[in-house]
């Protein structure tokens, strides 16, 4: 008889990040930028805290002038700041 090996489960984790537009609260052509991370199944919104004209958005969920606006943040950050 052989012995019984319990194989164990290998678990994978998935991560997204996904930024949107929220066009429900559009105020003269301008738009707050929202953010969802989703871990595992498990959602989580939240706001930027920035706005963009909805012109300014791509489809595909980006904008050059928010790719901008981040290195911006990011020099923000690593001065011991953030810029707004």
């Amino acid at each position: 008889m052989q012995p019984v090996v319990k194989k164990e489960l290998e678990m994978r984790s998935t991560f997204k990040i996904l930024f949107y537009v929220n066009k429900g609260k559009e105020k003269d052509g301008i738009v707050p930028i929202m953010g969802r991370i989703t871990i595992n199944g498990t959602q989580c919104q939240f706001s930027c805290k920035h706005s963009i004209a909805l012109a300014m958005w791509d489809v595909k969920g980006r904008s050059n002038l928010f790719a901008l606006h981040s290195k911006e943040l990011c020099k923000g950050t690593q001065q011991g700041g953030i810029a707004d």
